[in-house]
């Protein structure tokens, strides 16, 4: 009997250890290998554009017409995916603008050529250049604000997908330094903890954002020594343009030789310009990493 008590003692204070080292259903329990490193977590979820690719370290993904072919990446950010929504209503309506725009521009010549004098039909033809270039302007306004939505849905998408890899503890201050510390583009400028900031000339005035750090600083440089080329170019293009207009033979001969090469020098200077975003877009991604990486280990 004494021997059965003991058995019975010696199992009942196993059974108490044993259930002292398992974790209750109310305990926050987080085996450390159950969770990425921030780095992994980074290059298997966040994301950017280049040019028109869907860029992660695993690849490319073609983005397609209006970006509907990554539609389904904001799948798991309810507000990325609204974002990304308002970005799209938006760019349906460029063409409408543009085209209408351009057909009352068009439409409004005849009008204004016929009649040497002030009448009707050039009262007609002036209302309807009026109205081209109004309607060329809200184009340019919807582009701009269909892009920045798109960049702000990008933004968000890559926040609630790194969300999910990092440990429900650290969520909140995650969240917090993702919101105040990181960037994302828009129109000439780029967004830093929900303001505004201005580029400057040619980019220059976001340098202060990528110094020290490795990897983001070449690439910005990159971007600022394309933005330079790419001015460069389309300055001499439209000078030479110029100077063609107001040769002595005007568009004949060799003013309408220097006006073509003007034509190409000037689009590729845009070109250049345009394609230098991507670089851009690479500091970014970089530097956002980097930022929050420091930022999550010294607290």
């Amino acid at each position: 009997m004494k021997n059965l008590l003991v058995t019975a003692l010696t199992l009942f204070l196993l059974f108490q250890v044993a259930r002292s080292q398992t974790p209750g259903d109310s305990a926050a329990y987080f085996p450390p290998l159950e969770y990425p490193s921030f780095k992994e977590n980074y290059n298997a979820h966040a994301v950017f554009v280049n040019g028109n690719q869907w860029t992660t370290s695993l690849g490319n993904r073609p983005m397609g017409r209006g970006w509907k072919e990554v539609a389904d990446e904001f799948e798991l950010s309810p507000e990325g995916k609204a974002a990304y929504q308002l970005a799209q209503a938006q760019r349906r309506t460029i063409p409408f603008y543009s085209i209408s725009g351009l057909a009352l521009t068009l439409g409004s010549l005849p009008l204004l050529v016929t009649s040497p004098n002030f009448d009707w039909q050039k009262g007609i033809g002036l209302g309807m250049l009026g109205g081209g270039l109004a309607l060329s302007l809200i184009s340019n306004d919807k582009r701009t604000k269909s892009a920045n939505n798109f960049q702000e849905a990008l933004w968000l998408r890559n926040r609630d997908a790194l969300l999910q890899s990092v440990p429900p503890t650290d969520q909140p201050r995650f969240k917090y330094l993702y919101e105040s510390e990181t960037i994302y583009l828009a129109t000439k400028g780029y967004i830093k903890n929900g303001h505004k900031q201005g580029m400057g000339i040619l980019g220059g005035k976001a340098a202060k954002e990528f110094v020290g750090i490795p990897g983001a600083i070449e690439r910005y440089r990159k971007y600022r020594n394309n933005q330079r080329l790419g001015a460069l170019l389309y300055v001499a293009g439209l000078a030479t343009m110029v100077a063609s207009l107001s040769s002595r033979n005007g568009l004949r001969g060799p003013g309408l030789a220097l006006y073509i090469g003007g034509s190409i020098v000037t689009g590729a200077g845009s070109g250049v310009l345009s394609s230098s975003v991507r670089f851009l877009s690479q500091a970014i991604y970089l530097r956002n990493y980097n930022v929050i990486e420091r930022q999550m280990l010294r607290q």
